[in-house]
């Protein structure tokens, strides 16, 4: 049996890969900057012949992430166009890597749309060309993500759920919860309530089982969103506020700023709408004060949108 030394810096992005994954933001995001700060690319290219990518651009992708998940979104934006630029001068299929984990998520996140179809257009034509069976399956799913984005709700379900089934028969499951999530608020969007909430609920479970717990606040802060939907129950408005709870508190034991943002902007929204405009108040203003570099997102908006309305309503 061949057993192949990594160098350390390889084994410690490969280690920040894991820790992004499961939740644990910082630790990651140190791991990372050690790799980018000591890898040295061997001049013979076998690093990028044994795991098919630049290593220093898988790196530098992961690192967008985390720090978009840390709030950090103007630096995160940056390292992702740069993790774009340097595969663009070397190995042309590592460019995938960027545009569908760095690129193609960022923009979705920000409410960029345009952004976010050229990055999937650009992804979908190279693994076209390369002919690579697990990215053009990520295209497919990425696509519905971009259609239900969009309200496109019909379209999107049914492509994604049809993808979902072919990756769980292969064995492809790298972003399920994440694209379960997406599949209850597409079911939700078409009036589905009831599949919409068994279906987070097997979202919520999966990542919990399997270690991808970096989702986990988003997929809490859903549910929650799913349950002020569903007004059928008396005791819905109670377990809603329940689950925006716990996806704060779950960000915030990641250090996950930006799932904490979008939990306070649903809990403070739901508080507004029951006329608690002081608690919609405290809960979001200190979240959004630490958005320093005012990155333009839509989450941020809303942010501003509900501040501005709660505010007027306690002068």
């Amino acid at each position: 049996m061949t057993i192949i030394m990594l160098p350390v810096s390889v084994s410690d992005r490969l280690l920040a890969n894991a820790l992004q994954y499961g939740g644990k933001q910082g630790e990651a995001r140190h791991l990372l900057n050690l790799m980018l700060d000591s890898y040295v690319a061997p001049n013979d290219q076998r690093h990028t012949a044994q795991f098919h990518y630049d290593q220093r651009v898988l790196a530098r992708t992961m690192l967008a992430r985390t720090l978009w998940m840390q709030g950090e979104l103007a630096a995160a934006a940056r390292e992702a166009q740069q993790s774009f630029a340097e595969a663009g001068t070397g190995h042309q299929l590592s460019l995938l890597y960027p545009l569908g984990w760095a690129l193609f998520p960022l923009a979705l996140l920000s409410g960029e749309f345009a952004a976010a179809e050229r990055s999937l257009r650009m992804l979908t034509d190279l693994a076209a060309r390369y002919n690579t069976a697990f990215w053009k399956m990520l295209g497919r799913c990425l696509e519905a993500k971009l259609l239900i984005a969009r309200g496109d709700y019909k379209t999107g379900n049914a492509g994604l759920g049809i993808a979902l089934e072919e990756c769980e028969r292969i064995g492809w499951t790298v972003c399920f919860p994440e694209f379960l999530g997406t599949l209850a608020e597409s079911s939700a969007g078409l009036g589905h309530l009831g599949p919409a909430l068994a279906t987070i609920d097997r979202a919520i479970a999966r990542a919990i089982d399997g270690g991808k717990c970096w989702y986990l606040p988003e997929l809490h802060r859903v549910r929650g969103e799913l349950l002020v939907l569903d007004a059928g129950h008396d005791d819905n408005g109670a377990c809603a506020e329940a689950c925006l709870l716990q996806a704060l508190q779950v960000s915030r034991t990641q250090r996950a700023l930006f799932w904490e943002l979008r939990a306070a902007v649903s809990l403070a929204r739901l508080k507004a709408k029951q006329g608690d405009c002081d608690r919609a108040r405290t809960i979001l203003e200190p979240i959004f004060a630490r958005f320093t570099d005012r990155h333009e997102t839509s989450d941020l908006r809303a942010a501003a949108s509900i501040l501005k309305a709660v505010r007027s309503t306690l002068v």
